[in-house]
């Protein structure tokens, strides 16, 4: 009887907590404080006893306060590290301050007043100066380089308005030593406190985490129309592959969303599943869309071919499920077999309609014999429900060329967020997560194309690599098309018009640039075509080996049509007021001795 009412005690305290969960002597759950199994949890019971004891057990303790004491004269480690630890140039400043410079490159002065367009303009002799640290690549590895910038003052004589040559004001770090940051940060899923660490131990620079996060959004910011450029060469592929998969964010939840074809990635983020903003995305796309069963493709009036690798693991998981049903074995082993003839006619042909078409009639079979037909067993009876639903768009790729019967593009892409997504789950925004989808978009996109994503960030590969010319649509970039003129090394805008008159400039490159791009990053021909000459020390550096020890040998070479493409005709024009110090200088003999 006592456990009778004690029963019924549990009973009506139930009942009540059903109807009013706010009582004294009920602790909500969302309420409670997580344990974790990894963490010395406070036991007020004890006092401070357990505290002091769990505080005398951790290994810098130990090796600071008590192994030192069993040997007399010894140093403890952790002080021996301080006193043997350099004390880099970043500490105690706001950025790091490099003290040796590697290399100076002084702004070319300018050539008429910004103001009036006047030629004429008193050049100072006091200059500004500005150092950059950056890495440099070479054959024998990678090592810190420090650039100086210097750049001087003109006036102008008409309307006696002064200014500076050039724009010196540029990031603390350069752009290899960000490129080389992303890459680990993006390929690698390495933290920004590390990638700090291995910057300092790996080049001896120092860069605090927390500026790393700001100046990489900065510099960041100049990939964006590349990265807005894909979305334009996946909607102009045939096929797209669309998927999803969800991300927790440090207030609520989202989901990304992967559009790939064979050559590109685009990554888009989202708040909610909803698929409606795809209706407009994909409004005039005429391809065909290779998707899984998520009911929210349906609402889109565009042809989609279903992946079945979904259907057969599906079906898969539901054999091994119920291995006795034979009802359900029979359609599941004939689906297989109709599927793997399929695939047999892909590996030999290719997805070519011409050899496909042929299994038409097979799918026709199959779906009379085991599909258009009454099952019995529950199992059979949603399986069989599911794939009518589906039919016509599980069998699309059979009247189409080049499209896929899966959806493996897009689910490579997603496996390639979800790497990125377990150290970030929970701790990142929405602004975060759609900054790095930009950069994965283009990492993935290089990985597809078989180029390095190092490479590409480093302006030595483009976009338009590992692709076809009709996959790309409208103009490139500035930057990128920029990069491709560069690449074809044409010297002055006459060889341009040469070039384009000889219809050797592809589509994607604009006819009249200075009209396309006059607000994207115009500056003149010599920026778009690329500077043909070597830089004042590199140049200077290149004479001085040809070992000419006399003013009549160097006539004498230039007549020769020895001069490379690279080294102007009259250096002291060019170099005029960024290095230039006499004949003698630049061949590195002494005029006056002839030697």
């Amino acid at each position: 009887m006592d456990d009778c009412a004690a029963l019924m005690q549990v009973y009506y305290w139930l009942k009540q907590l059903g109807t009013d969960a706010q009582q004294d002597n009920v602790q909500q759950v969302n309420e409670m404080k997580r344990v974790s199994p990894y963490k010395f949890h406070n036991n007020p019971e004890f006092g401070d006893d357990f505290n002091f004891i769990n505080k005398a057990s951790y290994f810098d303790y130990q090796r600071t306060k008590i192994y030192w004491r069993n040997q007399r004269g010894t140093t403890p480690a952790a002080i021996l590290k301080s006193q043997q630890q350099k004390r880099h140039l970043g500490r105690g400043n706001v950025f790091w301050k490099p003290k040796k410079v590697h290399e100076v490159i002084i702004i070319p002065p300018l050539k008429k007043c910004p103001f009036c367009g006047t030629k004429k303009l008193y050049h100072t002799r006091k200059t500004r100066a500005s150092r950059q640290t950056d890495i440099k690549f070479t054959s024998t590895g990678i090592k810190q380089h420090v650039i100086e910038y210097r750049c001087g003052n003109v006036k102008c004589a008409k309307c006696r308005k002064k200014s500076s040559n050039g724009n010196i004001r540029k990031l603390h770090y350069g752009d290899n030593l960000f490129a080389w940051i992303i890459n680990l940060y993006v390929r690698y899923h390495i933290s920004h406190e590390l990638i700090c660490r291995l910057i300092y131990e790996q080049f001896g620079i120092w860069m605090n985490a927390v500026y790393l996060i700001t100046a990489k959004q900065r510099w960041w910011s100049n990939w964006k129309p590349e990265a807005d450029y894909l979305w334009q060469i996946v909607k102009n592929s045939p096929v797209i592959h669309i998927d999803e998969t969800t991300v927790k964010l440090s207030k609520e939840r989202g989901y990304v969303w992967v559009f790939a074809t064979q050559h590109t990635v685009f990554y888009h983020f989202t708040i909610n599943r909803e698929a409606d903003y795809l209706q407009e995305w994909l409004k005039d796309y005429k391809g065909v869309i290779i998707t899984d069963s998520f009911p929210g493709y349906d609402s889109i009036p565009i042809k989609r071919q279903k992946c079945l690798i979904h259907i057969i693991r599906d079906l898969n998981d539901d054999l091994y499920k119920n291995p006795f049903d034979d009802e359900y074995k029979a359609i599941v082993v004939a689906f297989g077999k109709l599927l793997r003839d399929i695939i047999e006619t892909i590996d030999h042909y290719g997805l070519q309609k011409k050899h496909l078409r042929k299994h038409k009639k097979m799918t026709e079979r199959f779906y009379k014999l085991h599909i258009d037909c009454i099952h019995k067993s529950e199992l059979s009876v949603k399986c069989t429900k599911r794939l009518q639903k589906h039919w016509d768009e599980l069998w699309v790729f059979l009247d189409h060329d080049n499209v896929p019967w899966n959806n493996n593009n897009a689910e490579a892409a997603v496996k390639a967020f979800a790497q990125h997504r377990r150290g970030v789950n929970g701790q990142v925004s929405a602004k975060g997560i759609s900054e790095f989808l930009e950069m994965l978009s283009l990492a993935q996109t290089c990985r597809y194309r078989n180029i390095s994503f190092l490479d590409f960030l480093r302006r030595k590969a483009g976009i338009w690599d590992n692709i076809q010319s009709s996959d790309l649509t409208k103009f490139l970039p500035y930057s990128q098309a920029r990069l491709f003129m560069h690449k074809q090394e044409l010297y002055n805008k006459e060889e341009w018009i040469l070039w384009n008159s000889e219809d050797k400039r592809p589509h994607f490159i604009p006819q009249n640039p200075e009209r396309t791009y006059k607000d994207k990053g115009w500056r003149d021909w010599d920026d778009w075509l690329g500077c043909p000459f070597l830089p004042f020390n590199k140049a200077r550096t290149y004479m001085r080996k040809l070992g000419l020890r006399t003013r009549r040998q160097y006539v004498t070479w230039l007549r020769n049509g020895k001069r490379p493409k690279f080294i102007p005709p009259n250096p002291e024009e060019f170099y005029n007021r960024i290095g230039w110090n006499g004949i003698g200088d630049w061949l590195g003999i002494n005029i006056e001795n002839g030697t």
